[in-house]
């Protein structure tokens, strides 16, 4: 997603990219580590060595989530690099910054406000979200949803067999519904009801993955589910377009899962829970199913619907990919945010440089 933003051709504009990448391994996130600390001063340095070249008006910045370690990241960076702009912008694609706030003590709120507070413009993905930013008081604050590129237009839907074949794609952990969606396959398996899942993504432990492990085999359901590990480019777009439905049932700080809008252009219909706001996204019965957090039984009664219905599979899917076009798509995106980074630079008089 970045990367297309960095990439897109602004004539009004000179953006300068400076890469956050202060995590190796997925398992470091949200973990300290001393070269983190090495890398931080480095992205600093960088941002006041263009600054020595010349005014930038804008300091583009995705704030954390609701946890210390990259709390503290944020504040020591945002304190180093805020004065080198005339205005800030924040994008707040992790969710859950709200509760962030509950989670500091009084000093650390008054750290958090001091890099935080009172920025130019705050960006969240849906209006609901927008209550999660009023503590730090933006002066604007603009609802520009995520968008992907379309990939689906160009591959040809599997052959279908009369197994119902379900997908996850994700981080595979109890957070994003592993567990809970496990445990629904179990349920079907017991009912005789046909179903393949494939789980595309990372354990982030050896332990969660051997947990796992077992929970499958004491549930007998080894034949039913396909673990692929993380899958990039083609091979990706390939997964989604073998499978008949797309299955998240997330209790993670969610904001707007790239992933959704991924099945939702592959025309799946759309099985996640309602939480967050992710109703938002997907219409109860119009481009998929809300199930309660942690309902396995739910989740199986609405898989076992879907796996009994090519015809709803057919309609939901359909209005799913419709949604997409009409909201989700990688150029509104950037038309959107372009805009609201045009308007903030234009607060600034004599503009000149944007990061």
């Amino acid at each position: 997603m970045l990367g297309h933003l960095v990439a897109a051709s602004w004539d009004w504009c000179t953006k300068i990219h400076v890469p956050l990448r202060f995590s190796e391994r997925l398992a470091d996130v949200g973990r300290f580590r001393p070269a983190k600390l090495l890398r931080l001063i480095g992205v600093a340095w960088t941002v006041w060595r263009h600054r020595m070249r010349g005014p930038i008006d804008v300091l583009f910045y995705p704030p954390c989530g609701p946890a210390r370690t990259p709390f503290y990241r944020d504040v020591l960076l945002l304190l180093l690099v805020r004065p080198a702009a005339a205005r800030v912008v924040f994008q707040f694609h992790a969710g859950g910054f709200d509760a962030l706030r509950l989670l500091l003590t009084r000093p650390e709120r008054r750290l958090a406000l001091l890099a935080y507070g009172s920025p130019d413009t705050a960006i969240v993905l849906l209006p609901s979200l927008a209550g999660e930013v009023t503590w730090i008081e933006p002066r604007h604050v603009a609802v520009v949803p995520n968008g992907v590129e379309d990939h689906a237009a160009d591959l040809r839907p599997a052959s279908r067999t009369p197994v119902l074949q379900v997908l996850f794609v994700g981080a595979l952990s109890e957070r994003k519904g592993l567990r809970d969606l496990l445990n629904a396959v179990s349920i079907l398996h017991e009912k005789a009801i046909a179903v393949r899942c494939t789980c595309v993504g990372a354990f982030l432990s050896e332990t969660a993955a051997a947990g796992t492990e077992h929970q499958i085999r004491a549930a007998g359901i080894a034949d039913q589910v396909n673990f692929t590990g993380e899958l990039q480019g083609e091979e990706k777009c390939l997964a989604y377009a073998a499978a008949e439905v797309f299955c998240f049932p997330t209790i993670d700080t969610e904001n707007q899962p790239l992933v959704l809008l991924e099945a939702m252009q592959f025309r799946l219909p759309v099985v996640t829970t309602r939480w967050r706001a992710l109703p938002e996204l997907v219409q109860d019965g119009e481009t998929g199913f809300l199930v309660p957090p942690h309902d396995p039984q739910a989740l199986a009664a609405r898989l076992a619907l879907l796996a009994g219905s090519p015809d709803l599979r057919r309609r939901l899917g359909d209005a799913a990919r419709a949604a997409y076009l009409r909201r989700y798509t990688l150029q509104r995106h950037l038309q959107e945010m372009e805009q609201v980074l045009l308007s903030a630079a234009q607060r600034v008089p004599g503009t000149a440089q944007h990061e």
